[in-house]
C-alpha cells in the first residue's frame, strides 16, 4: 500500500531504503520527516537533506550510508539499482 501524498510516499521510500542500507530508520521517524517537510520548501535540496539527516542519522558512522541513499533519492534515480522513482 502506497501513501496517497507524494511527500509521504517519498519519506516512506527513503526510510525503507535507509533500513536496507543498515540504518535503524523507523516508521515513526518517517512520520516525523513528513511533518518536517510540511514546514519546509521541499524543492530545496538543503532543506530536505538536513531534515532527513536530522531525523534518521544517529551517529557520524551512519552519514556515508545516508549520503549515498539520499543522493540517489534526490536525483530521482530510485533507491535500488535499476529502479527509477520517476
Amino acid at each position: 500500500m502506497q501513501p496517497e501524498h507524494p511527500v509521504a510516499g517519498a519519506a516512506v521510500a527513503l526510510g525503507r531504503a535507509l533500513r536496507e542500507a543498515g540504518l535503524a530508520a523507523s516508521v515513526d521517524e518517517e512520520m516525523v520527516l513528513c511533518r518536517a517537510l510540511g514546514e519546509l520548501d521541499v524543492r530545496r535540496h538543503a532543506h530536505v537533506y538536513w531534515a532527513a539527516r536530522a531525523t534518521f542519522v544517529r551517529s557520524r558512522d551512519e552519514v556515508p550510508a545516508f549520503d549515498a541513499v539520499f543522493q540517489r533519492f534526490w536525483a530521482g534515480l530510485g533507491l535500488e539499482p535499476g529502479e527509477s522513482m520517476i
